[in-house]
Order: C-alpha cells, then sequence, then structure tokens
C-alpha cells in the first residue's frame, strides 16, 4: 500500500512524544476515514488534530473493517509512532450504519443483540455493543465488525469506547444548554452517511442516520425528516458538522430550504492551540468533545 499521508494536519510544536503520559488521546474510526486530537492535560489545550481518508472508496461501508481497511490501520499506526506511544487516557469512537436507540428504562443487557435485530439483519461479522447515554436518559445499540473490534482491543486495550452518534447527541445537547426552546437541528456529514440529531429546547426529538450518493440524496433525507416532525424551517436552525466546508456548495443549497444555516460553532470550554486558528474545527465536533461522554 502507499505511504499514508494526513488529509488535515494540525500540530502544536511543543507537542512532546516524551510526555504522552500527560496527554490524552482520542480517535474517531469511521467508514471514511481515521481522525485523532490530543489534549494535553498540565496545559489544559487541544495541541494536534490529524484526519486520514481511507483507502477503500468508493465501497466504504461495505469495506469498513474489511482485511483492506484493518492492514490501512495496522500501516497507519506504524508509519505515525505518536499514535503507539502511552497516553494519560485513551477513548476511541466508532460507527457505521447499525445503531438503534432504545429509552434506558427498557434496555436489558441481555438483549442487546436482538433488540438491534430488530432494525438492522447482523450476521457472524457483527459484534454488538451498548452506550448509556444519561441524558437523555436513552441506550444506543450498535454493532462493529468483529475484525475492527479485535483490532481496537488489540491495540488500544482499556481504551473508552462509544458510537459516533453517541457522542454527537451529547455534544449537540450541552451545546445548546441553556437556550431557549426552539428545535435545532444537527446534520453530521460524512462522506455517504447523513447523521441527523434534533433537540426540541433540552427534549431529544430524534437521531437517525441515512446512506446518500448526492447532494439531492442528503437534502432529500433532510427535509423529510424535518417535514415529518413539523419543524418550522423559518425559525429553527441547521448546524452542520463534519466533512463539510464553510465555501461549500451544499451550504449554499440548504439556504434554500432552511433559513439558518450554519457549521456548528467549537465549544466554549475547549482551549485550542493557535495553530487551530484556520482549521475547520466542525470537522471534528465529535472528537473535540468526546470527553462529555460519559
Amino acid at each position: 500500500m502507499a505511504e499514508v499521508t494526513a488529509a488535515h494536519r494540525y500540530v502544536d510544536p511543543g507537542l512532546n512524544y516524551l510526555f504522552t503520559n500527560n496527554y490524552d488521546l482520542s480517535i474517531r474510526i469511521l467508514p471514511d476515514g481515521f481522525s485523532y486530537t490530543v489534549f494535553d492535560t498540565l496545559k489544559d489545550k487541544f495541541i494536534s488534530i490529524e484526519e486520514f481518508a481511507s483507502p477503500t472508496s468508493p465501497n466504504l461501508l461495505q469495506a469498513f473493517g474489511s482485511a483492506e481497511y484493518i492492514q490501512w490501520l495496522d500501516q497507519l499506526i506504524s508509519q505515525y509512532y505518536l499514535l503507539k506511544e502511552k497516553f494519560n487516557k485513551i477513548t476511541i469512537l466508532a460507527g457505521g450504519n447499525k445503531y438503534t436507540l432504545m429509552p434506558a428504562p427498557l434496555f436489558d443487557p441481555a438483549q442487546a443483540k436482538k433488540y438491534l435485530s430488530f432494525n438492522h439483519p447482523l450476521s457472524v461479522n457483527d459484534a454488538v455493543f451498548y452506550d448509556l447515554i444519561k441524558s437523555p436518559e436513552s441506550c444506543l445499540i450498535y454493532a462493529l465488525p468483529v475484525s475492527l473490534h479485535e483490532w481496537i482491543a488489540e491495540n488500544y486495550p482499556g481504551a473508552r469506547n462509544f458510537h459516533i452518534c453517541g457522542s454527537l447527541i451529547r455534544n449537540f445537547q450541552m451545546q445548546i444548554r441553556g437556550e431557549n426552546a426552539i428545535t435545532r437541528i444537527l446534520a453530521n456529514i460524512q462522506a455517504d452517511m447523513l447523521d441527523i440529531i434534533i433537540f426540541k429546547g433540552a427534549d431529544f426529538q430524534f437521531c437517525n442516520s441515512f446512506r446518500f450518493t448526492t447532494q439531492t440524496d442528503l437534502l432529500y433525507y433532510l427535509l423529510f425528516v424535518l417535514e415529518q416532525l413539523k419543524i418550522n424551517t423559518e425559525v429553527s436552525p441547521l448546524f452542520l458538522s463534519g466533512s463539510i466546508e464553510n465555501d461549500n456548495g451544499l451550504i449554499k443549497l440548504l439556504k434554500t430550504y432552511v433559513r439558518h444555516v450554519d457549521p456548528i460553532p467549537e465549544m466554549q470550554n475547549r482551549k485550542l492551540s493557535p495553530v487551530f486558528d484556520h482549521a475547520p474545527l466542525h470537522r471534528y465536533f465529535d472528537l473535540l468533545n468526546v470527553s462529555l461522554c460519559g
């Protein structure tokens, strides 16, 4: 395989491999790629973000967890020595499209696989996990390829693991906490997946993911959800995170149908190295705030 090169790289010159025991490492593993952040616990700030695009396009979901994908992960962490150092704490976000949510009071851990199979066909290649979310009081049940689960367990034993939507739900609720009771929408965009999360004030309303091919597909799914929930697009703001740029034509397209469309702003309590001053931080909304998962 060709040498792995970062698609986006922001690294503080003060990052020191000798002091990784004072750093927290957060990793995001998705069908469309691998990203990580480093947080300096002594300086109380983020000092590194790097993002790598998956080489398995165009069949990202089918290739997620494949032998080729795992080989790419092996090559990546062998080439980037920082990712094999010992850290103070390691958190991993991973996820595909196989997940479901249910009220936490109704959840029985012994039935997790059964609950998930109601919504998604599962195979022997799927490992099932769950994430109890305190607020809103719900349980996110999800599947990862067994090969990916084994890779994570081998390379990052003891890491805390979450599904990407578990992080997005917590982060978005924290972002809007204390605001008025209007409905707010978060659209998180991956290479071919759209995650939609909706809160009305502090009340959790909706979370689902849709696979898309074109911007027209993405727009259809978003508008369909807003129509079904009878959301006023003149009043309710739409925030974007993930693989979207400020000058992207998609934003202009979305503004044709939703009055207020903006990339999600960074959390006010996050301290960042100056190297991030011009970084598209909405691409890493879930990753920069994964510490909110509990």
